[in-house]
């Protein structure tokens, strides 16, 4: 899933591998000296088990302060930039409201937003005071959401509604996986994952 907050790991490392992004580096040097059913397990545990990506204070934080490093650098200290996360599971909502605050306290004018839940768009386009809005997803890999609900052409799709409010929107086709702060969580995760778990050599596994 490209859920910021709810990906999976089969799918966070293959679309990290497959495209060669800064998390596939992170997973290399995280699981380096331990053998595969090893390294798999520590995966689980990181990206598909019962740790979100925003798991507590720290990492909410840690993104809070990793989106606003990853802001286009053609972006105007003036101009709003609106992030569209996933926003389907429960108990994903305090987490997005969470960093939603943490946010705002470092930049008013920096917004997140969720497809479902109490931070939709709706809620947003009063706060869009900029003549040009900033458009971004806050998913991990690009995919329909990005390319279709986020910046598509389509009536209902959020590129499309803040235009419709007379803002010149401009779409950030990038997935979070693509930006070094945010693979510095997930492997921030994954080595704790790892050092939970027994050290197995390669030559030691059966």
């Amino acid at each position: 899933k490209p859920d910021f907050l709810a990906t999976s790991a089969a799918a966070m490392v293959a679309a990290a591998c497959e495209k060669d992004l800064p998390v596939a580096s992170a997973l290399g040097k995280a699981v380096g000296g331990v053998g595969p059913v090893v390294a798999r397990e520590a995966v689980w545990r990181a990206f598909g088990g019962e740790t979100p990506l925003l798991a507590c204070d720290e990492d909410i934080r840690a993104a809070a302060q990793a989106v606003l490093a990853h802001l286009p650098e053609e972006r105007r200290a003036d101009e709003d930039v609106v992030l569209m996360g996933h926003g389907s599971r429960k108990q994903a909502v305090t987490a997005y409201a969470a960093l939603a605050g943490a946010v705002q306290a470092l930049d008013a004018r920096v917004h997140v937003g969720t497809m479902s839940g109490a931070l939709e768009l709706e809620a947003l386009l009063p706060r869009l005071t900029s003549r040009r809005v900033w458009l971004m997803p806050l998913l991990s890999v690009v995919g329909r959401h990005t390319l279709e609900d986020m910046a598509g052409d389509a009536p209902d799709s959020w590129r499309s509604r803040i235009e419709a409010a007379g803002h010149t929107c401009a779409p950030v086709v990038r997935g979070t996986a693509e930006y070094r702060a945010f693979a510095d969580i997930w492997l921030r995760h994954l080595e704790d994952a790892v050092a939970a778990l027994p050290t197995v050599k390669k030559d030691e596994e059966k």
